[in-house]
C-alpha cells in the first residue's frame, strides 16, 4: 500500500501524550519515580525523591523538560543525543510524535539520569530470537538489556590479557555489544554512549 507523500495513515497518528510519556520515562529510571499528571494530560510532573521535573510542550511545539536545578548538580560535558540546555532547564531538539512513544521516553528518562547522575539499572532478559522481540523487550522492560547470546563474539573489553568469549550481549535500545560476565556494566556505558554517537 502507497500513500501519498503529505497524507500520513491513519495508524501513524501518536496515539499516546505527555503523561504517557512521562510514566514510560519515569519506568525506565532507576529508583522510584511518580507521575503526577498536568491538566488535560498536556504536562506532567516526573518526581523521584526530592526532585520535580516538569515535562510539557512550549508554544513552538519543543518538548521541554523544566526542573529547578541544585547547587551540586553537575550536567555531563555531553548531553544525551537532541538534548539541549537552557537557562530553566532542557528541551528536546528534533523530537516529534512520530518518533513513538519508546523512543520518545528514552529520551526523557536520559536527560533525567544526566541531571541526576544515576543512570538506569541493566535488565537481564532471556535471549530474544529476532530483533522485533529485542524492541518488545526494550519497550517492557527498559532502555539497556543485556541476554544470552550463543554466538561466537568476542567480548568488548581490552581487560583481557587474550580475547575472552563473550557469553552476553548488552543492548542499549538495540546498539548491542557483546560482553563476558565480568564486563557488563561497562559494555552497557560503551552501548549508551553508540546511542548517544548515532
Amino acid at each position: 500500500m502507497q500513500f501519498h507523500p503529505d497524507i500520513k495513515p491513519a495508524e501513524s497518528a501518536a496515539p499516546f501524550s505527555i503523561v504517557d510519556i512521562a510514566r514510560a520515562a519515569a519506568k525506565n529510571l532507576s529508583g522510584r519515580w511518580a507521575v503526577v499528571p498536568g491538566a488535560w494530560s498536556v504536562n506532567a510532573e516526573i518526581v523521584g525523591g526530592e526532585r520535580s521535573f516538569h515535562l510539557g510542550v512550549d508554544e513552538e511545539g519543543d518538548l521541554y523538560l523544566h526542573y529547578r536545578p541544585r547547587p551540586d548538580d553537575r550536567l555531563p560535558d555531553v548531553m544525551p543525543r537532541g538534548v539541549v540546555v537552557y537557562p530553566d532547564g532542557l528541551f528536546f531538539e528534533g523530537a516529534y510524535a512520530e518518533e513513538g512513544l519508546m523512543t520518545l521516553s528514552a529520551r526523557v528518562a536520559a536527560a533525567i539520569e544526566a541531571v541526576t547522575g544515576n543512570p538506569a539499572p541493566v535488565i537481564q532478559i532471556p535471549a530474544p530470537g529476532t530483533a522485533i522481540e529485542l524492541g518488545r523487550a526494550h519497550a517492557e522492560f527498559g532502555r539497556t538489556l543485556v541476554y544470552p547470546t550463543a554466538k561466537p563474539l568476542t567480548c568488548h573489553s581490552t581487560e583481557h590479557p587474550t580475547p575472552a568469549a563473550a557469553g552476553y550481549m548488552v543492548s542499549h535500545l538495540g546498539f548491542t555489544v557483546p560482553t563476558c560476565g565480568d564486563h557488563k556494566d561497562a559494555a552497557a556505558d560503551v552501548a549508551r554512549e553508540l546511542y548517544d554517537l548515532s
